[in-house]
């Protein structure tokens, strides 16, 4: 028969917002912590690469305006080479765009078990995310 574990004192942890998360954040919520975070200047998949390894931007950004309705504004980069096809930067068009973002990413949040954030307040958030 095996004994119940028992809690000694130096095996206590420290308990921050985020180790009381039930699993890693999501493709989405990571992404739209990327768009609130940058705001007008926003991402393109070189800059969602470097942040959170992001290999499909384009496929995430498809998603969030066909499922979640949340507009998304596309702008062509100019090219960096003759050989290279130019990459779209993608930004939240207006403040509907914004809100719609957040409350998407609280939902996103709540199922991890975590707090939600306040509209405008963003700029804790990208350390949150890694």
């Amino acid at each position: 028969m095996k004994k119940a574990a028992t809690l000694k004192s130096n095996d206590l942890i420290l308990h921050t917002d985020e180790s009381k998360a039930k699993r890693p954040p999501f493709k989405l919520e990571e992404t739209l912590i990327c768009l609130l975070h940058r705001g007008p200047s926003g991402l393109i998949q070189p800059e969602a690469q470097d942040a959170y390894r992001e290999s499909c931007l384009h496929t995430v950004i498809s998603m969030l305006q066909n499922d979640y309705g949340i507009l998304i504004m596309r702008r062509q980069e100019p090219k960096r080479n003759k050989y290279r096809k130019p990459f779209t930067r993608y930004s939240l068009t207006d403040g509907k765009a914004e809100l719609l973002a957040v409350c998407l990413l609280n939902n996103l949040r709540f199922k991890r078990c975590m707090a939600p954030i306040v509209v405008g307040d963003y700029s804790t958030l990208i350390n949150q995310a890694a």
